[in-house]
């Protein structure tokens, strides 16, 4: 036998020795803690918690209780959120509507009170004939606007990006355009 066969004939030994220990302690240590009966006891002990769960004796008038002062505490907390919300500012209160590019857009403000500021809302394009919200026609294949009233059918080429407009709004607010 050549040098180069023998080593590779005890290198196939040794793997497979070592391979054969790694596998006999794994079997040793799944051995020691069967898994399908763990599996079963953790199950068991969460049924059995969910049982005691609810046979617990409380009283109605515990229960109805904290659903009462949950109840007021919501109020409450809804009352001071909104006094939180400041004046719509006289600047914005006018600006709800706008022309960008070839198209007529309207929205309302919204407090956002994880920002701290007005944000738009139910941005949407109407159609600059009629001034009637534009119809969404778009199915999986193509996006489209139809107008009511004038029946004028609107490409997916021609309608301005949303995102696109709100930007153009808010910079025209930052720079005193409106």
């Amino acid at each position: 036998m050549s040098s180069t066969s023998n080593k590779k004939w005890f290198n196939g030994a040794i793997g497979t020795i070592i391979l054969s220990l790694i596998a006999a302690i794994i079997y040793d240590y799944i051995k020691e803690q069967p898994i399908l009966s763990t599996i079963t006891t953790i199950s068991n002990n969460i049924w059995r918690f969910i049982k005691n769960l609810f046979s617990v004796e409380i009283q109605l008038w515990l229960i109805i209780s904290l659903l009462l002062l949950y109840k007021i505490i919501k109020w409450f907390y809804i009352k001071v959120q909104k006094s939180k919300i400041p004046e719509l500012p006289e600047n914005l209160k006018n600006y709800k509507a706008d022309d960008f590019k070839n198209w007529k857009w309207k929205w309302d403000w919204k407090w956002d009170s994880n920002k701290a500021k007005w944000k738009i809302i139910n941005l949407w394009p109407f159609c600059k004939k009629c001034d009637i919200e534009l119809l969404d026609k778009s199915n999986f294949i193509q996006s489209a606007m139809k107008c009511p009233k004038c029946e004028q059918y609107f490409q997916e080429s021609k309608i301005d990006d949303s995102k696109g407009v709100e930007s153009m709004i808010y910079d025209n607010i930052q720079k005193g355009r409106i």
